[in-house]
């Protein structure tokens, strides 16, 4: 194996594996007793995290390393009225995040010819402390041929994915550290064009791909884009 300076980053929710929203909006209005729709309301609604500037509620427990399971349970259960079993609260929060395994199959097979390449790999998602030690523990089979030290969820890292290409300077100063790979060279996969759109104004690669799009179009992408894949 020839190691290339060239590497790929994925997204999870949406390239690896599928997050439902409107199914974890219901499954946690059944659970602290309100309908999807309050569920919705909230997460979307600006939230003062200490002396911090309000952002939605999705994106401060995305963004703030501050947050833990419990500080979320105990907000969503002040706000709501209720405290259901934390147990149960945890499962009901990382229900939604699920694979299909043929996705998965084809994925891992694409992600070792990537790593039989010689190129770097990696994770790079939006994620709260829960849905992230979730990640690790629940998917971390899809992780095998990533290099462990760009395992990489925004709540460690105190900032999101967005438009705004801030974050991902960081992140792309973090792999430059670690691998010696230029940005340039960096191919990002993402499921939200806005994403893909930050990465680019960065400096990097970017593809928008969607789960169920194909990866064998996915890999004529790469190749367009100069990383070519040895075909399986």
């Amino acid at each position: 194996m020839r190691k290339k300076e060239k590497g790929f980053l994925f997204d999870f929710g949406g390239v690896l594996a599928e997050f439902d929203v409107d199914e974890f909006y219901i499954d946690n209005g059944v659970l602290f007793g309100a309908t999807r729709y309050e569920v919705r309301d909230f997460f979307e609604s600006e939230y003062a995290l200490g002396d911090k500037p309000p952002m939605k509620f999705w994106h401060s427990i995305e963004e703030n390393e501050e947050w833990t399971p419990k500080k979320i349970y105990t907000v969503l259960s002040r706000h709501f009225g209720k405290s259901p079993h934390f147990d149960d609260f945890i499962i009901a929060f990382n229900k939604t995040l699920r694979e299909r395994p043929l996705h998965t199959a084809l994925f891992l097979s694409l992600s070792r010819r990537i790593s039989e390449d010689g190129y770097i790999q990696g994770l790079l998602s939006n994620a709260n402390c829960i849905h992230a030690e979730h990640m690790r523990s629940r998917f971390g089979h899809l992780f095998k041929y990533f290099h462990s030290d760009i395992v990489l969820f925004s709540c460690e890292w105190k900032g999101r994915k967005s438009e705004n290409p801030a974050f991902f300077n960081v992140v792309l100063g973090h792999i430059w550290k670690e691998c010696g790979i230029s940005r340039e060279h960096i191919m990002f996969v993402d499921n939200l064009s806005k994403n893909t759109e930050g990465f680019r104004i960065a400096g990097g690669n970017a593809i928008e791909f969607q789960i169920g799009g194909g990866l064998t179009h996915l890999e004529k992408q790469f190749e367009e884009h100069g990383f070519p894949v040895t075909c399986g």
